[in-house]
């Protein structure tokens, strides 16, 4: 076990150090934190963070918590799968592959690896890109920081979209039709999807109750807590006018109500068994590289 858990945490490790070192990682998180400041408007702009009813919401904690998580899970539902999708075709074109195939690893233990190295990746994106959010509310923001709260809106939205992404790249990259293009054209239809089964859900009050056990994304929980907490369906998010005669009011962020509670931690934990398909663990770590080349 403790060989088997050196392995993995090797794998996690390499993979860390090697998207870290890169150039391109660096852009995009800046990209990433200066759209920040581009989703959040100056009130004076006419725009809004949060419209409803016409009236903006002040920035505080709950507010711009929910605004950048929001933006968030988009980067990381989208395209944060095309930025971590080349894991295990990098092993093979700077010959790791080869070298991984010669050592006493299971299959299971390289792609345990990858998955694992993919929701490092991405997690540490997200903690970085709130973390310059919350810097951000000190300069635009209109109440004091409340690090609970902001914390509070990412880990309602964001950890099922994490490991959902992680997830599926390592089951794209194993399958050889779905480790190219095809995968790529493929991911966008399948994210596409969950997006609207759950938000069509949603509009339509819930009807669909097993649909909310498939919210990856998040929208889903976001849309349905956002109208139960703000009793009313006109509310939207990012660069939105409002009515400057109207007063501001005050939204104090999400909360996981008892309903959400099991749909939540189904959707966290179902992508986890893409790792253990039969489809996945037939694929050798030298027939991975041999179908990749």
């Amino acid at each position: 076990m403790t060989a088997s858990l050196s392995r993995i945490g090797a794998i996690v490790g390499a993979d860390f150090r090697i998207r870290f070192r890169r150039v391109s990682t660096l852009i995009v998180f800046l990209l990433l934190s200066a759209f920040a400041y581009v989703w959040i408007p100056n009130p004076s702009t006419g725009r809004t963070l949060i419209q409803i009813n016409g009236q903006r919401a002040i920035y505080n904690s709950g507010a711009i918590g929910l605004g950048t998580a929001s933006l968030c899970m988009i980067f990381v539902g989208l395209f944060g799968f095309y930025v971590i999708s080349n894991a295990i075709r990098r092993d093979v074109t700077t010959r790791c592959g080869v070298i991984a195939a010669s050592t006493p690893m299971r299959s299971g233990e390289y792609l345990l690896g990858k998955f694992l190295g993919n929701l490092t990746f991405l997690t540490t994106f997200v903690v970085g890109f709130m973390l310059s959010s919350m810097v951000m509310l000190l300069v635009r923001g209109e109440a004091r920081i409340e690090p609970l709260v902001f914390i509070g809106q990412y880990l309602l939205l964001t950890p099922s979209a994490i490991v959902f992404v992680s997830a599926v790249a390592v089951l794209f990259e194993s399958i050889r039709w779905l480790s190219g293009k095809v995968g790529d054209v493929l991911y966008f239809f399948l994210w596409a999807t969950v997006i609207g089964l759950v938000v069509a859900n949603e509009t339509s009050k819930g009807t669909i109750n097993w649909a909310r056990c498939f919210d990856f994304t998040g929208f889903g929980f976001m849309i349905d807590q956002m109208q139960r907490t703000l009793h009313t369906e006109s509310v939207s998010i990012g660069a939105s006018s409002f009515d400057p005669a109207k007063p501001a009011v005050v939204f104090p962020g999400l909360r996981l109500t008892g309903e959400w509670l099991v749909p939540r931690l189904i959707s966290l934990v179902a992508p986890l068994a893409l790792c253990n398909t039969t489809a996945i663990m037939r694929v050798s770590v030298l027939g991975l590289s041999l179908l990749l080349l």
